[in-house]
């Protein structure tokens, strides 16, 4: 290459590399923002700001704590015996949970998913129920064994 193809590609590499000046391109004056509603627009979202800030404020203030549901007659029934010592296949130390897990169906009843099929027969002499005076009434309804108040 001669020295002035090699310059010449030199200009262009730089002209093609130098940044565009922005202030050196103007935009037609009716597409130019004004100062004066970029200042305004500015308080306005400002004071916006604040009121949003303070509208957030008394929503806290007027947020209570939910209190905690009520627990059902069924969850109360759970509760009540699912720590029951209960003997299956001669092993001591086992509680009604360890077989029996329960699910809400109707408030009034517990249900439970047997783990084993021989809980029912267990379940129902440790807790002490079917028996005239007994605290509860044990059913099986289909898969799931029914628990419910005595009378």
């Amino acid at each position: 290459m001669t020295k002035a193809k090699s310059k010449s590609l030199k200009k262009q590499e730089q002209q093609i590399v130098q940044p565009i000046k922005v202030n050196e391109v103007s935009a037609p004056k009716h597409l130019q923002p004004l100062e004066e509603e970029n200042v305004v627009k500015l308080k306005l979202e400002q004071g916006d700001d604040k009121e949003m800030i303070t509208k957030i404020d008394e929503l806290k203030k007027e947020i209570k704590v939910a209190k905690k549901p009520d627990l059902t007659d069924g969850q109360k029934i759970w509760n009540e015996i699912k720590n029951v010592p209960i003997t299956m296949f001669g092993l001591n130390g086992k509680v009604v949970s360890d077989y029996c897990k329960t699910i809400d169906l109707v408030p009034t009843k517990c249900f439970l998913i047997q783990s084993v099929s021989s809980v029912l027969p267990m379940l129902e002499m440790a807790i002490g129920a079917n028996r005239p005076g007994s605290k509860y009434v044990v059913e099986l309804q289909g898969k799931y064994i029914m628990v419910s108040r005595g009378q």
